[in-house]
């Protein structure tokens, strides 16, 4: 099963990735009407906001399978290794329950947002529920990363191995 969760993040995130590049491409055009021919666009701004919203909340679970995410290393690393394993079986379980509340809040605000059909401030008027919707659907990929980290670190503790 873990392996599973490996793979679906992986393929997930190597493409999600991908969508860096027509994030940096309206920024580009928009950079280019703006400043070199005085005319900006009305959509830049909110499409670029978000092609970067879906992509920071979908990377989040690929990041943690290759522990990408900040740590501070002046107490880790004077740690034993049983006093690591034990911060970080403290930090995944913390931030379990953290995430179990953002899915739960994330779903009910884009319900909310589905349910009334919300658009965007802007000239356009452009609906933000689907954006939204990435908003559980990234924390339930992370929440299974991360409790996949959970089984692999009490393994590990059990085993008194890294």
């Amino acid at each position: 099963m873990l392996d599973v969760i490996d793979a679906i993040n992986e393929k997930a995130g190597r493409g999600i990735s991908f969508l860096i590049y027509p994030g940096l491409l309206i920024i580009v055009i928009e950079v280019i009407l703006r400043y070199g021919f005085d005319n900006p666009t009305v959509w830049a701004h909110g499409y670029s906001q978000r092609i970067f919203a879906v992509y920071f909340i979908l990377i989040g679970a690929y990041t943690l399978l290759y522990k990408g995410h900040v740590r501070m290393d002046l107490i880790y690393s004077r740690l034993s290794l049983r006093g690591r394993l034990f911060l970080d079986l403290l930090g995944t379980v913390l931030l379990v329950a953290w995430c179990v509340v953002l899915l739960w809040k994330g779903s009910l605000f884009f319900w909310l947002s589905f349910t009334i059909r919300e658009v965007d401030e802007a000239v356009l008027g452009h609906p933000v529920y689907p954006v939204k919707f990435f908003i559980p659907v990234g924390v339930f990929f992370l929440i299974l990363q991360w409790l996949g980290n959970l089984s692999r670190t009490i393994a590990a503790v059990r085993k008194g191995e890294r």
